[in-house]
């Protein structure tokens, strides 16, 4: 099925549902003055709680003394038009949203192509039979880095999109039991490395039990067929079978998998552990933790669909490696936000182990560490300062890979003008650590339209 005629059709069922309400972005929104408790972000994503609409659109101008952020790198500046979006649908029939932070930008310099940098991620369920069959369409864009050895910049990331559709088959067995069945036919695809481009087909069959209104257990199996488009390769196939715990909290919800799976591929195989755990909870009115584990095999494409790829989870820096060997794949993940009247303060850890099947040159542990302060001053007036650091350790039994480590910090400045305007000003510094260090620092201004209040938001990706 090829790829243009899957996104129309999501763009259709999207635009088509009425979305009315919205999803902040992870990155928290500057708070209004008034005495009232704002809802984090966190918690309108995973509690489902009260919901708002965010739309910014901004031009913005920066100029960079490194702009390709490479050591002895030219000075130079882009023009760029940037986009915030989320929205919501969710109706007996339809379940719908679409979440962006994209931002085109015209570089100066002839040595750098124009891009299209951030995330997309929209997705439509839409009921056929009322809880008994319906169809899903998915779409996930962001960016890869095609060269993990050094830093992160406009010369090393590529363009990355999974789009997928398939059916959702729901049969009960008596009142608490009941036999799920699914299909998604995915294709995955880069902007240059077409070596990596490939076509997934996967099924899954899951047999859960009602333990409570809120709670259940299941017993699910999958099967994943992965084929490269334009190389000669041997197609893999990924098996996963496992025990499922999900539960809806007053505050908040639990995902838990526990099994095992296997990858095929030219007549050999490889099986390994498999667990998932997420568990959230809003610990206050004011504060939420999230902690988020997992083990699994998995690649590219599927890194970057599963939602928790390595990099910031949640915003506009994706870390994808782009390179066809599947891994296996562990990670670990803390996040937590606090929200007062006037200040929102986040910060989020997360440790990834990539151990990649076939070419153990790329095996590495990294850490990531984000950590974000918003203020709001007045109504009009309000600031933010952020700090991001990602370090990248290769295990490769060789030693030749060198390790680095990539940090910058951003700080900003937003003024509503009237009630739909806004004027951004920011700055922000990059530092890339290692056998080659070398270092950026960027001056921004923007001028942005949001009638939803969200050009604070919109501030937050300042520095990618």
């Amino acid at each position: 099925m090829p790829q243009l005629c899957l996104r129309p059709a999501l763009l259709a069922t999207l635009a088509s549902s009425g979305l009315a309400t919205a999803q902040p972005q992870v990155e928290p929104q500057a708070a209004p003055p008034s005495d009232s408790e704002a809802e984090t972000p966190a918690q309108l994503l995973e509690t489902g709680g009260p919901q708002r609409k965010d739309l910014a659109v901004w031009y913005g101008h920066v100029e960079s003394d490194n702009l390709e952020r490479i050591p002895g790198g030219e000075e130079g500046s882009y023009e760029s038009v940037g986009l915030l979006l989320g929205l919501e649908r969710t109706s007996t029939r339809l379940d719908a949203n679409i979440d962006a932070d994209l931002e085109y930008r015209r570089y100066s310099l002839d040595s750098l192509d124009d891009e299209t940098v951030g995330t997309l991620n929209a997705a439509a369920d839409v009921d056929l039979i009322q809880d008994r069959f319906s169809w899903t369409f998915r779409d996930d864009y962001g960016q890869g880095i095609t060269d993990p050895f050094a830093g992160l910049g406009p010369g090393n990331r590529e363009k990355v999109n999974v789009i997928g559709t398939g059916p959702r088959l729901d049969l009960p067995f008596g009142g608490r039991t009941s036999l799920e069945v699914r299909g998604t036919y995915s294709e995955r695809r880069f902007e240059e490395s077409t070596q990596v481009d490939s076509d997934s087909v996967l099924s899954e069959l899951g047999f859960y039990r009602q333990v409570s209104s809120t709670a259940r257990f299941g017993l699910v199996a999958s099967w994943n067929d992965v084929e490269y488009v334009d190389v000669i390769a041997p197609k893999y196939q990924i098996d996963r079978l496992g025990l499922r715990y999900e539960k809806e909290l007053a505050t908040g919800r639990v995902l838990a998998d526990l099994g095992t799976n296997e990858i095929t591929a030219a007549g050999s195989s490889r099986d390994e552990p498999l667990y998932t755990f997420v568990w959230t909870r809003s610990l206050t009115a004011r504060s939420e933790l999230s902690v988020r584990a997992a083990q699994e095999i998995t690649d590219a494409g599927g890194a970057l669909a599963s939602g928790l790829a390595p990099g910031i989870e949640g915003s506009s820096f994706t870390d994808v490696v782009v390179t066809p060997n599947p891994l296996e794949q562990q990670r670990f993940g803390v996040s937590y936000v606090l929200t007062m009247s006037r200040t929102v303060i986040s910060a989020d850890f997360g440790s990834w182990k990539d151990d990649y099947i076939g070419d153990p040159i790329y095996d590495n542990d990294s850490t990531t560490l984000h950590a974000s302060f918003v203020r709001t001053i007045s109504p009009r007036l309000s600031f933010g300062v952020s700090f991001d650091e990602i370090d990248r350790d290769f295990t490769d039994d060789a030693g030749a890979q060198p390790d680095g480590e990539d940090s910058w910090v951003g700080a900003w400045v937003n003024r509503t003008l009237g009630r739909r305007f806004n004027l951004g000003l920011a700055i922000a510094s990059y530092e890339r650590g290692g056998p080659a260090s070398y270092d950026e620092l960027r001056y921004e201004l923007r001028f942005g339209y949001s009638p939803t209040d969200s050009g604070a938001s919109a501030m937050a990706s300042v520095g990618r």
